[in-house]
């Protein structure tokens, strides 16, 4: 089994956002914008991905699961990218898998606003 899984049309320029499951990327709208980590880690082969990458990932939004387990796993990975990439936590109450795809456009876009 892979430990992570990333966005199987590939990634677009701009904004990354990392979510915990395959069903977060592909229910809400975020396909080609997105990378599902299939958990709450951030494995050292998706840490080497990002130092690899980081000159066309300029920032990331965590949207992990608003339980404890996703909340503390946001810190951590913010932790673990720092310095790497600009990171930005997204807290809110529905795991984006749970969202429609214009509920998440709306969090997304609240997010660059307030950037």
């Amino acid at each position: 089994k892979e430990r992570h899984w990333f966005n199987p049309v590939g990634l677009d320029p701009g904004p990354l956002t990392i979510v915990e499951g395959p069903f977060d990327v592909l229910a809400s709208g975020l396909l080609g914008k997105a990378v599902a980590l299939c958990g709450t880690q951030l494995y050292e082969d998706c840490h080497y991905w990002f130092l690899q990458h980081r000159s066309s990932v300029a920032s990331v939004y965590l949207w992990m699961d608003p339980d404890a387990a996703g909340k503390a796993a946001a810190k951590k990975i913010q932790k673990q990218l720092a310095g790497l990439v600009t990171v930005r936590v997204i807290d809110y109450e529905r795991e984006p898998g749970d969202c429609t795809p214009e509920e998440v456009a709306e969090v997304l876009r609240e997010c660059i606003r307030s950037d």
